[in-house]
């Protein structure tokens, strides 16, 4: 223990001991203080969570937990997790459980915390209190990467004609206008990607589509961010069928712009036809607030 968190241990056992004074009326050094052992207890384990050094870790998040789907669509969307499924039961009471077992570890048994919440609840909500104050656990920052990579669209709002609708949808002009709106280059490849999508699918939105790490993609949510070599789908959101091809270059995803695919329903790719995940990989270079 460094000299300044010594200080602050005796400080905070210095004002334990009157807390406790004040509370029983038993002045420290009587003998008839019939809780002296429980107090040096209390008195101990509120110095040491004092210090500076002292941390908690209250909610423990077994290896293989994960958020629930529903629950990383609500951290995309900018909600609130604790209002989806039983996270805030499960969390309620995991944090309760490592309150307890801390508590024991510090005052030495359990049998002192125990007794100290039934003769003094509020030296035991003190001290509760005290060490949830120095918690550092993240249980859903944990679930969240514990999914691993998930596959996500990230929507871009650029509409493409079908072929057959309108002669100039057919020409390359068209198709270098699309790449311009995506801030592709028109080289040779992405102007026949545009084609083969239009020939293939026809008519729809553009979607990148790109599996990545849950946490990555949850951040990118906020900050934005680029994808080298995308892989661009293009979807009918009306009958949900889609068609992908790959682009060269570097597409920005924007922020509130992505959605888990599964998400999407008709527009599922994954319920589409199943992809293979190494094919669809991407590595997000994360942002700050991409907004072009």
């Amino acid at each position: 223990m460094n000299e300044q968190d010594k200080a602050r241990w005796q400080t905070a056992h210095d004002a334990a001991i009157e807390s406790w004074r004040r509370a029983t009326e038993v002045k420290v050094e009587e003998s008839e203080d019939i809780h002296a052992d429980l107090r040096d207890a209390w008195v101990a384990a509120m110095a040491t969570v004092a210090t500076e050094s002292y941390t908690s870790d209250l909610v423990y998040v077994e290896y293989n937990d994960q958020l629930q789907e529903e629950q990383l669509d609500e951290l995309l969307q900018g909600g609130n997790i604790y209002e989806v499924g039983s996270f805030d039961e499960w969390e309620s009471e995991a944090r309760w459980s490592g309150v307890q077992y801390e508590m024991e570890h510090l005052m030495g048994s359990e049998y002192a915390r125990d007794e100290l919440w039934s003769a003094f609840p509020d030296f035991f909500d003190e001290l509760r209190w005290a060490i949830e104050d120095k918690d550092r656990s993240d249980p859903a920052g944990e679930l969240l990467s514990h999914m691993g990579s998930v596959l996500f669209q990230s929507t871009l709002e650029v509409e493409v004609g079908n072929p057959d609708s309108d002669d100039f949808n057919n020409t390359d002009e068209y198709r270098v206008d699309i790449l311009s709106d995506l801030g592709l280059e028109p080289t040779p490849k992405n102007v026949a990607a545009i084609r083969e999508l239009q020939a293939e699918q026809g008519w729809g939105y553009l979607s990148v589509l790109f599996y990545a790490p849950a946490t990555d993609a949850v951040e990118a949510q906020v900050k934005g961010a680029t994808i080298e070599g995308p892989q661009l789908a293009l979807i009918d959101p009306y009958n949900g069928s889609g068609y992908e091809a790959t682009f060269e270059g570097t597409i920005t995803i924007k922020p509130g712009s992505i959605v888990r695919d599964e998400s999407r329903g008709y527009g599922s790719m994954e319920n589409i036809c199943g992809l293979v995940q190494s094919a669809f990989a991407a590595d997000l270079v994360l942002g700050d607030a991409v907004t072009a």
